[in-house]
This record gives structure tokens, sequence and C-alpha cells, in this order.
């Protein structure tokens, strides 16, 4: 999979960083961070290819408040420019930020304050989104 996510071709990354993210569910591997890392932070890929890539590292991490994942993430939302986060897959990085929240309660107190502070709509779209996963499986349904 790793020669597949090096391809010059976009569709054959996306492919390969899709079966990363599903084949690696919760394996929480650094490996795969990094190969994901590349592939999320490069802004000559189109955004469907980054966003995918930056569900699969959701996916893989979930739950696991990592610290590197959310800098990853939180890096391409600042990094990209407002043309490419409105774009309808953008919406995969506040996805899988919450992905890395998911039932964790009041620790994602922190990544929701910073992503207040994200000019775009895609921050506010961000923090819901965090909100929402972070009270999955706790029971506060009105907080939901």
């Amino acid at each position: 999979m790793e020669d597949s996510i090096q391809s010059d071709d976009s569709n054959m990354k996306l492919g390969a960083s899709l079966g990363m993210g599903l084949a690696y569910a919760g394996c929480r591997r650094s490996d795969i961070r990094d190969i994901l890392a590349v592939v999320i932070n490069d802004e000559n890929l189109p955004v469907e290819v980054s966003a995918t890539a930056a569900l699969s590292l959701g996916l893989n991490f979930v739950g696991s408040k990592d610290e590197d994942s959310i800098n990853i993430l939180l890096s391409s939302i600042m990094a990209f420019g407002p043309e490419t986060l409105k774009k309808d897959m953008a919406r995969f990085y506040g996805v899988a930020l919450g992905l890395l929240f998911l039932g964790e309660g009041s620790e994602a107190e922190t990544l929701i304050e910073t992503l207040e502070s994200v000019e775009h709509p895609i921050g506010v779209y961000s923090k819901i989104v965090v909100e929402t996963c972070s009270q999955i499986g706790r029971g506060n349904v009105l907080k939901i």
C-alpha cells in the first residue's frame, strides 16, 4: 500500500489512503501516521486526496487524542486557503479531529478553543463535530 500512496496518480493515492484508514482503524500505528501525514500536508494534491488521508488518520487513531495527529490536522486546516477549505470534502478534516476525541468528553476542550480561532467556517464546523464526537457514549444526550 505504501507504494500506491507514493504514486503520482491522485486517484491511486486517494484509494491507498482510504484503504489504510479502513485496514488499520483503531490500531494507532505511528508508521501509518507518518505515511498519511505526507499526503495530508501536500498542498499540491487535490483536497479530496488530502481530506481522505485525514479521515484515515482519524480512523487509525480513533479515541486516542494523539497530539501528533491533532497537530498534523490543525496545521493543514491553517495552511490551506479559503478556496480549498470551502470544498465539501474539506469537512473530513473536522471529522478526523472528531474521531480523535470520540467518547473523550471534556478532554476536547483545548482543541475546541483552538478551533474557535480558525477564521474560516470550517473551524465552526470542526468545533461542532469535535464537541459532538467527544460526548458520544458518555450518556449526556442533552449535550449531543
